[in-house]
């Protein structure tokens, strides 16, 4: 994760970055489970009933641009007959630290 990644810092910080690679990996969450409604044929409208929610929270949920509960993502999961697997590691296990 280059600096391009953080235009308005000039050295970003290992918290900067861990936190970039947080969303990242929430998003990827999301455009997966995304993917499974897609490959099933399912419209948003469909998920929204089976979470018994509004399809417009559904479709702002498939945006990323929430920062939704693993009470939603487990919900939309279910709704879309989807698992997902989260696996939490020490953030130099995938990095190098940059001294």
């Amino acid at each position: 994760m280059g600096t391009d990644m953080f235009p308005s810092i000039k050295e970003p910080s290992r918290s900067d970055r861990v936190g970039a690679e947080n969303a990242d990996e929430q998003l990827n969450l999301v455009f997966g489970l995304r993917d499974v409604r897609l490959d099933r044929d399912m419209s948003i409208v469909d998920v929204a009933e089976a979470m018994g929610v509004d399809a417009s929270q559904v479709s702002r949920f498939e945006s990323g641009g929430t920062n939704p509960t693993m009470a939603t993502v487990r919900r939309y999961a279910k709704a879309v007959g989807a698992v997902f697997r989260v696996q939490v590691r020490r953030y130099e296990v995938d990095h190098r630290e940059r001294v």
